[in-house]
């Protein structure tokens, strides 16, 4: 309890802080009066990891480095914000508890909760506990609340509601769908007259409304398996091209990249520090890191295996039909601001290798997750098929003139999420072939029921056409 009223305390004297600041901060963040949910819990995340990222007095650089990484950060993101929903939502539920209303559904049994400033829940009570229920609002006791939020609202995400005059306890779970259904009757007879016939009319019947609220990540995006194994020999860059200059958006580009990276850390048993993530690449950064996996094939003599993995926009030069990946700096109608793929497969098999793995998603046709590229005007090309040499494999989200689509229910591109689900089902301890199986026919599935064809496919160098199906991305089993 005291850890809670501490916590209420800080956002408030940090909202107190910025209100008053009327040089340097007030450029950074626009005060309103009530500024929203999303703003509050915002101040408060930033002021912690800010102050969490600065370099300790007393701290050497090294120990600095080991304390403060992308991954860290991340947890430290999740950890101040679920700290100040609680805060918040705490606070907030306090204040508001005595203005419950509710209605209920005798059909299926459910009530409607209506808090001020949340979103309504609904609880499950069978029909026989509904009354004593609803007599007993101003004492049930709400605990083991979970919160989110929205624009406008806090969202209760779970709770459990004790009833104390009849001692039962419900339990309310956000992610479950519920079928609610509001009916209001309106009493239509005429008035009471002996001398007229009484003919009711009919009932009316308001239609029926399901509330579903989604809160969370996708399912590839937790429980990511673990190994002890450590693949020291592999070296990853993984990019992840989502906010454009010149071009459409790639939607949920940067989470194709942030996942995949995860997996390759945490189940393929990459170090991490052999692992080069790059969000937004320009072209100038592309080009750096195909120059270092280069470099990491040339020192290891024939001894790495290299994976480079791409989620953004690719593109066509509409003369020559060459295929590209289009750095956020690059415009689709200059293919000199664009990265070649013939260059990128030449730079990779340079030097030998154990092996060579690319996946991209993304489509060389001019289409994109969502439209046509500046320079697309409607009209896709079927870009080249590469030819490859060395030990090389690459796995493509398209075929042909396809066009790369995003699985906007679970916040990754069709490609990206099915070979995510691959690698999370196995715990990376899948054959190439297998993999491609799955891959293909799984976004093949996908695509045809949102009735926007997509079929993934492997292109592999003349060198291993007989062994590439069973190579894996891992060393070992666990």
């Amino acid at each position: 309890m005291k850890k809670s009223a501490f916590l209420i305390a800080l956002i408030i004297s940090i909202f107190y802080c910025f209100a008053q600041t009327s040089e340097g901060l007030s450029n950074k963040i626009y005060i309103t009066k009530n500024p929203p949910i999303a703003d509050k819990v915002k101040m408060y995340v930033e002021d912690k990891v800010l102050a969490w990222e600065q370099k300790g007095k007393y701290e050497t650089l090294a120990q600095y480095q080991e304390r403060v990484n992308p991954e860290k950060r991340e947890q430290k993101i999740k950890k101040h914000t679920s700290e100040a929903l609680a805060a918040i939502g705490m606070n907030e539920f306090e204040k508001n508890k005595n203005t419950i209303t509710t209605n209920y559904d005798a059909e299926s049994q459910l009530f409607k909760i209506n808090i001020k400033a949340f979103e309504s829940i609904y609880l499950s009570v069978p029909l026989s506990q509904a009354e004593i229920f609803d007599n007993n609002l101003d004492n049930l006791v709400f605990f083991d609340r979970n919160y989110s939020f929205n624009e406008n609202n806090l969202i209760i995400t779970k709770a459990s509601v004790k009833n104390p005059a009849n001692g039962k306890i419900y339990y309310y779970d956000a992610s479950k769908p519920v079928k609610f259904n509001s009916v209001i009757v309106e009493n239509t007879f005429k008035p009471v007259d002996i001398d007229i016939n009484i003919v009711p009319k009919q009932i009316q019947q308001v239609s029926t409304n399901t509330k579903k609220i989604s809160v969370g990540n996708s399912d590839v995006d937790i429980n990511i398996p673990y190994t002890n194994i450590k693949n020291d020999k592999t070296f990853a860059v993984i990019i992840g091209n989502e906010n454009y200059k010149n071009e459409i958006q790639v939607k949920y580009a940067i989470n194709d990249a942030k996942t995949f990276k995860d997996y390759v850390v945490k189940t393929l048993g990459v170090p991490e520090k052999q692992v080069h993530y790059s969000i937004n690449a320009t072209y100038g950064t592309i080009l750096g890191e195909i120059e270092w996996l280069n470099n990491i094939s040339k020192g290891f003599k024939g001894e790495a295996k290299i994976l480079f993995y791409y989620a953004g926009h690719g593109m066509p030069d509409q003369s020559s039909k060459s295929a590209y990946l289009l750095p956020v700096d690059g415009m689709a109608s200059n293919s000199a601001t664009a990265i070649k793929i013939d260059d990128l497969y030449s730079k990779l098999t340079e030097y030998s290798s154990i092996s060579v793995t690319v996946f991209l998603d993304a489509c060389f046709s001019g289409g994109s997750r969502d439209g046509m590229l500046a320079s697309g005007r409607g009209v896709k090309i079927k870009p080249e098929e590469n030819t490859l040499k060395g030990n090389l494999v690459v796995f493509t989200a398209v075929s042909g003139d396809q066009t790369a689509h995003p699985y906007k229910e679970k916040q990754h591109g069709l490609f990206t999420y099915y070979l995510l689900k691959k690698l999370q089902e196995t715990k990376g301890n899948v054959d190439y072939k297998t993999l491609s199986n799955y891959i293909s026919t799984k976004v093949n599935q996908q695509s045809i029921i949102n009735n926007k064809e997509q079929t993934p496919k492997v292109n592999v160098s003349n060198n291993i056409q007989y062994t590439w199906e069973n190579w894996t991305l891992k060393i070992d089993a666990d």
